[in-house]
């Protein structure tokens, strides 16, 4: 009982952090890498959200810059 009330408030609030914009959500770990000044910066996380028009720029390449 515990466990599906979790579960329906964790859905609850995903819900409410999406707006129109952002219409997708893509789960797993994934990276972006952007350079800056001459330096590589990396953004991870295991979710995003992202419009399905413009697609998802995250990947899973982009995390072998990491290390």
């Amino acid at each position: 009982m515990k466990k599906t009330l979790f579960v329906l408030a964790t859905l609850l609030f995903v819900v409410g952090c999406s707006s129109a914009k952002y219409n997708a959500v893509s789960f797993g770990k994934k990276c972006v890498a952007t350079a800056e000044d001459g330096t590589t910066r990396v953004t991870h996380s295991y979710v995003w959200f992202y419009n399905k028009d413009t697609g998802l720029h995250a990947n899973q390449d982009d995390c072998a810059k990491l290390d």
